[in-house]
């Protein structure tokens, strides 16, 4: 059988199950869930000692990633046929696992409800009282389609209460009849949008006759907007979208489908007004030209055709938009003969984030298949609307308690700065390099090792969390270990869709950038991976409260940090393949903002497999040092997966290539010497040399019985303020005498000496007075 085009040999993988403790019996079948994905399950017959854990773990150290079983379901026996032989058909319908022992239903109506809605919304056939909404595979998206489900049924809860309570009962206990909604919750209703009704009557009288609708732009669009102005750089947020489409075209039912789209999605039909109005404006035409080129190589050969869909996404970047005319979505597709055609979405980032350019995908070859069968369109009239967004915003900036939230999390911040790498040379310090106006767009493709994806969902399903939040831990310790400081700010994209029935299947930009700030405290990476998650919980409530405001209010000019994290799972493009059998093979997708450092995570939609590209700006990374930074990635991904119970900080990050200088390159020739400590091959070369100059430095000498005298007076000093064997000094001084004196006089006492430079950012000078309350840091002076 073949699987994601992978070839699987059943017999193998329950050969390897049947060898462990406690599994009586094996068959490995290709099912397809409740979600429509198929995968491999393996039906285990159990006996005394089984443990699911165990056996995964079995299973993922001896096998490829790919023939590791998604799904593991415990049966009384393998069904066999009147023949004697094994009847896979018989076995049950598989059911995702939970991670619980035992299955709990549902006690009550409201507990029944829930799990209900959530059944729906993960696509499982079973949900139980103690099941956890992100083990079972919730994420951001799905949550705006759980909530909006519990509101038609009467009930009400917050994003947060979903993040920090995420079992059925949990939530169950917290939903509350909509009419007792706390104020601070309020959701947009779900009637029909209004048309102009944010819009005041001197712009609603300066709009066109074919003005459908007009709205304000968002903070973020419109600051996107005024950057691309300020930089003069097209390019900028102009995101392309590429995959190729193994499939034969039917280009009038393919025009047809992008019409009906455009009726059903406004976004391809609205301009931008950044000026001529009172306040920036977005307008919805009635109609428009459809925005589709078609290029055709049907008869060019293969190699050539190559060529062009190489250069294709840099010369499409270079085709402006014009915003004060609809067109900011555009669909180019590259007919291929025989290898099917290329579809590509080009649009402007203020016009749609990645779920909603997912959402176009969807829906525009679902329309496609649908018009192409005769059957007339399948999509629905949306319920919400983009303006359902602009009053949640309109009430986050209104908010002080919001505006307090965001100001007390960034008291006392630095934005968390990664060090330059000059090319085949040292980390130099960061400053304001690479930013927007800066030329090139550096993408340093990351795989991960074989097993490693895997392994990272096992351990978000382990520790109950979302695959995001293991991702966002690994993040931020890379950010923290090449910037040198545990108090780390990047960050964090978040979507802010409106929680109200249709509000996942809206086209626009609903994202914010918002400040993630952690202090990395020296604990294990389970619980850092902990305070992650709580740190986006205590985040939620805020999460439309825009970038821009916040700076404004704090008189911020430059951006708050230079790195972002942003993870996507676009799952619904699987939808695609189940129910249309054909393929989408993902391209890259190019994407340029004004951030010098983006960690682009994505889960796949059809194999689940964990992904990651760094895009970083090329007038300010070099691909050395993308190159390295990706290797701390992937380290910290494998340490979190394989030692999640051990202290983030055992193990460095660096890769085998570079802590060889370390520990040989710089050693030299190897010599022996007499056994004994530097203290006594120091003690035998004054003994030996004692009138021999030692360390120079400038017209400052000390021979070495001069620097045996002068580290003993400041060890006694030292002793005598009460440093002393394993005590940890650090001397944040310039490298000279006094710096010679001081480290011998350390090691004298059975100290250990910390290197600190007076240069040093404030939080690495803290570190010994936080961690070493006790111990001085020496400031010898010069004779």
């Amino acid at each position: 059988m073949k699987i994601r085009g992978h070839r699987i040999e059943p017999g193998e993988i329950e050969h390897v199950a049947v060898g462990r403790p406690g599994v009586v019996d094996c068959a490995v079948v290709p099912v397809t869930d409740e979600s429509g994905d198929r995968a491999l399950c393996a039906y285990i017959v159990s006996g005394p000692g089984f443990n699911e854990s165990a056996l995964r773990d079995a299973l993922a150290a001896e096998l490829p990633s790919y023939l590791v079983p998604r799904h593991l379901m415990t049966v009384d026996a393998i069904p066999t046929s009147h023949n004697g032989k094994r009847d896979v058909s018989r076995l049950p319908k598989v059911v995702r696992p939970t991670g619980d022992a035992v299955h709990v239903a549902p006690r009550d109506a409201t507990e029944r409800r829930v799990a209900e809605v959530w059944a729906r919304a993960l696509g499982v056939e079973r949900v139980g009282a103690h099941d956890d909404f992100f083990a079972l595979g919730g994420d951001s998206i799905k949550g705006v389609v759980v909530l909006a489900a519990l509101r038609e049924a009467g009930f009400d809860l917050s994003f947060q209460e979903l993040f920090a309570h995420p079992t059925v009962a949990e939530t169950a206990a917290l939903a509350r009849p909509v009419a007792h909604r706390p104020e601070d919750a309020a959701a947009p209703s779900a009637c029909p949008h209004a048309l102009f009704d944010l819009l005041s009557d001197e712009d609603r009288n300066l709009l066109s006759a074919d003005a459908q609708d007009a709205y304000p732009l968002s903070t973020l669009q419109a600051g996107l907007l005024y950057e691309v102005a300020r930089t003069g750089n097209t390019a900028l947020y102009h995101d392309v979208a590429s995959y190729r489409v193994r499939d034969g075209l039917d280009l009038a039912a393919f025009r047809t489908a992008l019409g009906l789209v455009a009726e059903r999605h406004t976004i391809l039909r609205t301009s931008f007004h950044p000026a001529g109005f009172s306040t920036p404006l977005q307008i919805v035409h009635c109609s428009v030209p459809l925005s589709l080129t078609v290029v055709d190589l049907s008869g060019t050969p293969e190699p050539e055709q190559d060529a062009v869909l190489g250069r294709f996404a840099g010369e499409e970047l270079a085709r402006e938009f014009s915003m004060g005319e609809p067109g900011l979505v555009r669909v180019v597709l590259h007919r291929l003969g025989d290898r099917g055609y290329q579809y590509s979405l080009s649009y402007h980032a203020a016009a749609l984030d990645g779920w909603s350019a997912s959402t176009l995908h969807r829906d525009l070859f679902q329309t496609y298949f649908s018009v192409r069968g005769g059957r007339g369109t399948p999509l629905p009239a949306l319920v919400a609307a983009y303006p359902d967004f602009l009053r949640l915003e309109r009430e986050a900036m209104a908010s002080e308690s919001q505006h307090a939230f965001w100001t007390g999390l960034l008291e006392g911040a630095q934005s968390t700065r990664i060090p330059r790498l000059t090319p085949s040379g040292p980390p130099g310090p960061s400053g304001q390099d690479g930013g927007a106006e800066d030329d090139g767009l550096l993408v340093h493709d990351t795989p991960l090792p074989e097993g490693l994806s895997a392994a990272v969902l096992r351990t978000a399903a382990r520790l109950r969390l979302p695959v995001k939040s293991v991702l966002l831990t690994a993040h931020t310790a890379v950010m923290g270990f090449v910037a040198g400081t545990d108090d780390v700010l990047v960050g964090y994209e978040h979507s802010g869709r409106p929680k109200v029935a249709g509000g996942e299947q809206l086209a626009g930009l609903f994202l914010n950038t918002v400040p993630f700030r952690l202090r990395l405290e020296d604990v294990s990476w389970a619980e850092l991976v902990r305070s992650v998650y709580a740190a986006e919980a205590r985040m939620v409530p805020h999460r439309r409260y825009p970038m821009g405001e916040t700076k404004r209010r704090l008189g911020v000019r430059g951006a708050l940090f230079e790195s972002v994290f942003n993870f996507t799972h676009f799952h619904l493009l699987k939808d695609l393949t189940r129910d249309h059998g054909f393929e989408l093979v993902r391209s890259r997708i190019s994407s340029r903002t004004e951030f010098p450092f983006r960690a682009e995570f994505w889960q796949d939609a059809f194999s689940v497999e964990v992904g990651l590209a760094l895009h970083c700006h090329a007038g300010a990374f070099t691909a050395e040092q993308a190159g390295r930074i990706a290797g701390y990635y992937v380290n910290a991904l494998a340490a979190l997966t394989a030692h999640s119970d051990e202290r983030h900080t055992a193990r460095t990050l660096l890769g085998e290539d570079e802590l060889a200088p370390l520990t040989e390159g710089f050693a030299g020739p190897r010599e022996e010497l007499p056994p004994g400590t530097l203290l006594d091959v120091f003690a035998r070369q004054v003994a030996r040399r004692a009138d021999a100059t030692a360390v120079s430095h400038g017209m400052q000498h000390l021979d070495y019985r001069e620097l045996d005298e002068e580290s003993d007076r400041v060890a006694a000093f030292l002793r005598h303020s009460g440093v002393g064997q394993g005590d940890v000094v650090a001397v944040p001084m310039d490298r000279g005498l006094p710096w010679a004196v001081s480290v011998l006089a350390i090691l004298k006492t059975g100290a250990v000496y910390l290197p600190q430079e007076p240069t040093d950012p404030p939080e690495r000078r803290r570190w010994p007075r936080r961690r070493h309350p006790r111990r001085p840091r020496h400031r010898p002076r010069p004779r």
